[in-house]
């Protein structure tokens, strides 16, 4: 897959699971600041106790750290299959699924203010 459809798959996902739509992150920060969030996010899953918030958070960096080898297609990129994907991987169901991911869009929130103040 070329540089610029991960970026673009990437930008979508991101998106798609937090709801982020600003533009702040685009595609000249977008590698540094998946970094930035997959360290977060691993440094968080030790801290959770909640199963569900566990699961979801495990399937959210398996789907950041192996979209680009999911064999799908550009079309499967959508905020539906995403959720979708989501949730099986988690074993969610839709009311566990909103519960859990409330909680990580605060997260994305913070991490993504505390990168963009230290971006250069």
């Amino acid at each position: 897959m070329k540089k610029n459809i991960k970026k673009e798959i990437l930008l979508i996902i991101l998106e798609s699971i937090f709801n982020d739509s600003s533009g702040e992150i685009n595609d000249s920060n977008c590698i540094s600041f998946y970094h930035f969030l997959l360290d977060t996010l691993e440094g968080e899953i030790k801290q959770i106790s909640s199963v569900n918030d566990s699961s979801l958070c495990c399937s959210i960096i398996d789907l950041l750290c192996n979209f680009d080898i999911l064999g799908e297609d550009f079309t499967f990129w959508n905020n539906e299959n995403i959720k979708n994907y989501l949730k099986d991987f988690s074993g969610l169901y839709e009311q566990e699924f909103q519960e859990s991911i409330y909680k990580f869009r605060k997260i994305y929130i913070s991490t993504k203010d505390e990168f963009l103040l230290d971006f250069p």
